[in-house]
């Protein structure tokens, strides 16, 4: 614990003026005197640490040279951080407490150093450890029976290791026979197994209406004679955007429905890939030549008769504008005049109340929607919104105001717009299909 002072006593000199000496790393910190040792002397003590794994950063940072692809505006504090951990993982070997001081007005202040030579002795002995802990994690991927999915989650996870700590970019090693930097070595690796894999699907381009699920065929292929294995793979549209995902068998096949319930109208052009996790802590400039196959996607409209039953105060033709773009801006509906053949029909209640007269002479009412989609009459799906309240000064008014609530609060809910999906959703079930 530091020595007290009176509080007449002077600052010691390696807090007002910070140290420096060629051979240590020097940190100083302190913390208030909030009347809770314990506390104190831990955040103290926490902030001369941190001051000396400031000072080692700006070094290791002075001799590291840093890829363009790495940088960061967080690179700093977390290369700091990892620095407090390995001091810590050590149990501060050959950190120094020079000297400590308290007084009540300046509160608690430690003074730590270490070795240029002693961080250099950690560091390298980290290094030797992480080294080893990779090679020993990636050794046994060279034998035949070692799938592509399990190479290239190892080397994934090993360029992960090195990317987390501080020595990215400075460990030598030799891998496959080949020596030199280990990150470089494993990107090798990951660009090799990447130019030998293809993807292909069938068909390439698929229309289908809103809530069917389209059924798509994926095939990975190897030009390595080892099995493919287990792979997440990911449809991605033109912004990089995931639109649905899957899995293949450990044959690199996939074939079934795909979930593209979130999908809006229109038509994308897509992509069919690896999906980003496999290839997580890969350089970009490595994953961006990875394997995929282009797929067009259209969402069609959904052709339906609409039958509306709502209030007689509330005018119809709004009332069919709101559902209409309500129920559009996520879904494609082609609204057919009744001479239009479509299996469907979607009905649409608007219920409507009024709340009893109050001593105030405002008038409030209660809206609440019912949508009903059957096929060849006969019922799919309901969905039943809760009800919004208005208020006017007449009836008509309120009722109005209310109707207006309810559309604005559902075009920006989002349990109605999961309700809406189910409901097309539930348009090509076993169901629906009836």
């Amino acid at each position: 614990m530091p020595e007290t002072q009176s509080a007449k006593s002077h600052l010691p000199p390696w807090v007002t003026r910070y140290p420096s000496d060629p051979e240590y790393y020097i940190g100083v910190g302190g913390a208030p005197d909030s009347g809770n040792p314990t506390a104190d002397l831990e955040h103290a003590r926490a902030n001369a640490l941190a001051q000396l794994a400031s000072e080692i950063e700006v070094s290791v940072r002075s001799d590291q040279t840093f890829r363009e692809s790495t940088t960061s505006a967080d690179s700093s504090s977390s290369t700091a951080d990892i620095i407090v951990q390995t001091l810590t993982s050590q149990n501060l070997e050959g950190v120094e407490l020079v000297d400590s001081f308290h007084s009540a007005a300046d509160g608690y202040w430690f003074y730590f150093r270490l070795s240029k030579s002693a961080w250099d002795r950690i560091k390298n002995r980290e290094m030797y450890e992480l080294r080893d802990r990779i090679l020993a994690m990636l050794g046994p991927l060279d034998v035949p029976s070692v799938s592509i999915a399990e190479r290239l989650r190892r080397y994934s996870s090993a360029l992960g290791l090195l990317r987390d700590s501080s020595y990215g970019g400075k460990i030598t090693a030799r891998l496959g026979g080949v020596r030199g930097v280990l990150d470089d070595l494993i990107s090798a690796r990951v660009s090799e197994t990447l130019n030998g894999l293809a993807v292909s699907v069938d068909p390439g381009s698929m229309r289908f209406p809103p809530g069917r699920p389209p059924e798509l065929a994926v095939r990975i292929t190897t030009t390595e004679h080892r099995p493919i294995g287990v792979l997440k793979l990911e449809i991605r549209d033109s912004h990089g955007t995931v639109v649905a995902g899957m899995t293949t068998d450990s044959g690199g096949r996939f074939q079934g429905a795909i979930s593209v319930s979130k999908m809006k109208s229109g038509k994308r052009l897509c992509t069919v890939g690896l999906s980003r996790a496999i290839l997580d802590g890969v350089d970009e400039a490595v994953t961006s030549r990875a394997p995929q196959s282009p797929l067009e996607l259209e969402v069609l409209p959904l052709a339906v008769h609409l039958q509306l039953a709502g209030p007689e105060t509330l005018d119809s033709r709004w009332l069919v504008d709101s559902i209409t773009s309500l129920l559009t801006q996520r879904y494609a509906l082609a609204v057919l005049r009744e001479t239009d053949i479509s299996p469907f029909t979607l009905e649409v209640t608007v219920r409507g109340r009024n709340a009893p007269p109050n001593e105030y002479g405002i008038e409030f009412a209660y809206c609440s929607l019912s949508l009903i989609i059957t096929r060849n009459q006969s019922r799919i799906a309901v969905l039943t919104t809760p009800e919004a309240r208005g208020a006017g000064t007449t009836a008509d008014q309120a009722l109005r105001k209310a109707a207006t609530v309810m559309f604005s609060n559902l075009r920006s809910d989002p349990a109605f717009e999961e309700a809406i999906d189910a409901l097309f959703t539930n348009v090509w079930t076993e169901k629906g299909q009836k």
